[in-house]
């Protein structure tokens, strides 16, 4: 038995392996849900919940040994895993549109707004990172030099990135999305009356035609609910054994699943929520070459078979894949609870469970819910469903679609190719104009052969047969490209190269690819959006730069929100790239800067404050002054919460007083001030903001009688004193008369008066036995 294993990143420690999280989450295995009114009213009694959350606690199943066999009947593709994706199937009818996922995007973000508290990010204890004397420990360094900062954790990046491929809208051009078949849930107590429920489940079923089925011939599970085992049931002979052996002979595909009730008694260990981490065990995804049909072994082991790589320097030599090192890993372990299926939700529901988890800042765990205690019976059900329903019925519909293309391609290759490939064309395929950029948009009937080959791919991505379904989206990338369907290419070209991943020939360049067809061809922002989260949290801990560069051409107009975030992410990815702080730094500027642009002012806020950059003048005042405009704008959003950010603002304003803008925006703050003061009734304001080194003493120069004047150096606030030639001392006698002339330099325009010098007094003192005059 020959084995080509594909690999997915491990869990280690607290790094996760976010791409392949996110792929299972987009290519979950979705299955409908219709429940009997004493089903719902059972669950919401004991459990607190409806039926299609419990099961959608444990969807997650890990640490299967099956195989999934294709058409030939001699490649069998090992599952290690597999994520199940339950939804009621009256809910699927309420969508969010696309203005709500923006809101709820929108809102996700701002509740996850950072507390801008800590000093880290203004001032550096290196050597050479150290701050001018003149620098306040809250604002930014007026002369900004370089630093070496480590990535940074962005947990608001990880929950919308999560969302974003959680809420995906169904397309037309593909199967993602498409559900796999139905379970149909009753209590014991309703046993008497299956077959009238199980007759309206089916009428409505067939009225639900927002429901989008992979087949039409689609899977069916029955399920009867009981807070007593079958064995019970079966050794006292009692009328509901009876029956449910009834609905068994009709409905061979049944299961009785007991829900005793009974509190949790497990740990953490003993039951995984189905919104954990995704591939927690390192497991491998195999195509293995059987002699017969007869021959395979079925309990296959699980361990990491060494792979002869080649080309691709993602993966690593001596036969250890890379995609366990920890380069490939996510830095920081974001919140995997957020993964939770959106059309078991409705948007008000699904908004508050994020908000909540967002603005949770307790470090205490949640109890377990009132069903963890189910574990035991939920996953012995959900395995034997995979085992012996879901892995046959997709074995025999592979073989149909694989049968389906491979008519296609012997009638392509047929004599008379040209004509029937015409009516073929006209038959499955039609040629519409599109609505922008001049380029024509080919529509397929769902029955088209081409579409079909689609679905043998997303059927086989669901199921993690990854080199099927990099075979399939392979065929079918060439075909839609040849006729032109460039939407249809476009995602193709991107489920290739997320197959590709888990496959020894990592495609990385089909990303590329992808994403240049979705936006310069297809204009689908939304789905290059998609395909930019995957690529770069596939490449963005290996090919930095790369991922960098895809996260900032996906940057634009049509939305701040992902532009900034975007922005942010590219300048993570120059600074694990090492050597780019430039760049880093000025990303981070321009995300600061669609921040502050989409109302998030925390968010601007904490961006601009990574600025860092050796003598950039003028993007230092830029970001000095836009950063006091933003302490001073939260400080007057919530003055309560924000009380200490106007003493930043102003103290960031008074040390760059210099500047002529600084000056007028100290003034006009310092007046506000005064006046809500004067208002107020209170006491005058206090003048520890009133005092700015302005005008500055640019020389001064004491003179003595006859005596050769002397000229000290100026020694400015913030500035460092020009080098001077060495000057004679000047000898004075104790009582002596001494004039001092000082030349005074101001920024502005406007004329100093009433301009009163206090007597400074002096006093003699001996220095190495030489008198020396100082003032006190």
């Amino acid at each position: 038995m020959k084995s080509n294993s594909g690999t997915v990143g491990s869990n280690g420690g607290q790094r996760v392996d976010t791409f392949a999280e996110l792929v299972a989450t987009l290519y979950a295995t979705r299955l409908a849900v219709m429940a009997s009114d004493g089903t719902q009213r059972h669950c919401r009694q004991a459990l607190d919940t409806t039926i299609d959350r419990v099961l959608n606690h444990f969807g997650h199943v890990r640490r299967l040994s099956l195989a999934l066999k294709d058409n030939s009947a001699n490649n069998a593709h090992l599952i290690h895993e597999l994520r199940l994706q339950f939804s009621d199937g009256q809910s699927l009818k309420h969508r969010p549109t696309q203005a709500q996922l923006k809101k709820l995007q929108f809102d996700l973000i701002a509740a996850m707004a950072p507390d801008i508290t800590t000093t880290s990010d203004d001032t550096d204890t290196d050597e050479d990172n150290c701050p001018t004397p003149t620098d306040s420990p809250n604002t930014v360094n007026t002369n900004p030099v370089y630093s070496h900062p480590s990535v940074s954790p962005t947990p608001w990046f990880d929950k919308w990135k999560h969302m974003f491929i959680e809420t995906y809208e169904q397309s037309d051009h593909d199967f993602i999305g498409a559900h796999f078949g139905c379970f149909f849930v009753i209590t014991d107590h309703e046993l008497e009356s299956y077959k009238d429920i199980i007759a309206s489940f089916i009428t409505q079923i067939k009225q639900m035609s927002w429901i989008r089925w992979l087949q039409p011939d689609f899977l069916r599970y029955y399920i009867v609910l009981s807070e007593q085992s079958l064995h019970t049931h079966q050794s006292m002979n009692t009328p509901k054994g009876q029956l449910f052996k009834e609905l068994q002979s009709v409905y061979p595909n049944s299961y009785w699943l007991q829900m005793d009730g009974q509190p949790p008694q497990t740990t953490a260990d003993d039951y995984t929520d189905s919104t954990g981490d995704v591939f927690n065990d390192s497991t491998t995804r195999s195509v293995v070459r059987c002699e017969s049909s007869d021959s395979f072994n079925y309990t296959s082991r699980s361990s990491p078979v060494g792979l002869e790589l080649g080309g691709d320097p993602l993966m690593a030599s001596g036969g250890k894949p890379h995609h366990q090192s920890a380069a490939r890993l996510s830095s920081g372990s974001s919140d995997q609870s957020i993964t939770k299926s959106l059309h078991s939700l409705s948007l008000n529901d699904l908004c508050q469970q994020y908000l909540q988890e967002s603005t949770q800042r307790s470090s205490s765990p949640a109890p377990p819910p009132k069903y963890a205690g189910l574990h035991g019976a939920v996953d012995a059900m959900l395995r034997e469903f995979i085992a012996k329903h879901l892995i046959p019925w997709a074995e025999k519909h592979i073989k149909l679609l694989a049968d389906a293309v491979a008519k296609r391609t012997g009638f392509r290759r047929s004599l008379f190719y040209n004509t029937k490939h015409f009516l073929n064309s006209m038959s499955s395929s039609t040629v519409l104009p599109s609505r922008g950029g001049g380029q024509s948009a080919v529509v397929y009937l769902p029955e088209a052969p081409e579409m079909q080959l689609r679905k043998l791919g997303d059927l086989a991505m669901c199921l993690t047969a990854y080199e099927l379904a990099y075979q399939s989206y392979y065929s079918a990338k060439k075909d839609y490209q040849t006729e032109q369907a460039w939407l249809h290419f476009a995602a193709a070209t991107e489920g290739a190269a997320i197959a590709s991943y888990f496959t020894p020939r990592f495609q990385r360049h089909y990303f590329e690819q992808s994403i240049t067809c979705y936006v310069d061809t297809c204009q689908a922002m939304s789905l290059a959006t998609r395909a930019t989260i995957l690529a770069t949290e596939a490449t963005r801990w290996v090919y930095p730069n790369e991922a960098a560069n895809l996260f900032i051409r996906m940057t634009g107009d049509d939305s701040d929100l992902r532009s900034a975030l975007f922005l942010e992410q590219a300048s993570q990815c120059f600074v694990a790239a090492g050597h780019r702080t430039r760049k880093s730094a000025f990303h981070y500027v321009l995300a600061g800067h669609r921040y502050n642009r989409c109302g998030l002012k925390q968010y601007a806020l904490q961006s601009y404050r990574r600025f860092r950059g050796r003598q950039w003048t003028a993007a230092a005042d830029h970001v000095n002054l836009t950063v006091a405009r933003l302490y001073l704008s939260l400080w007057a959003a919530k003055p309560a919460v924000f009380d200490d950010y106007r003493r930043r603002g102003l103290e960031l304003l008074r040390v760059n007083a210099s500047k002529h803008t600084f000056f007028h925006e100290f003034v006009r703050e310092v007046k506000r001030d005064i006046e809500l003061t004067a208002n107020s009734g209170g006491a005058d304001t206090p003048d520890t903001y009133h005092y700015i080194d302005v005008p500055f003493v640019q020389s001064i120069v004491c003179e003595n009688g006859s005596a050769p004047p002397l000229v000290t150096a100026p020694a400015l606030r913030g500035l460092q004193p020009q080098p001077q030639q060495p000057i004679e001392p000047m000898v004075c006698f104790v009582g002596e008369e001494l004039t001092f002339k000082l030349s005074l330099k101001t920024p502005f325009a406007y004329v100093l008066h009433r301009l009163r010098l206090e007597s400074v007094p002096y006093h003699l003192e001996l220095r190495d036995n030489t008198p020396t005059v100082t003032a006190n």
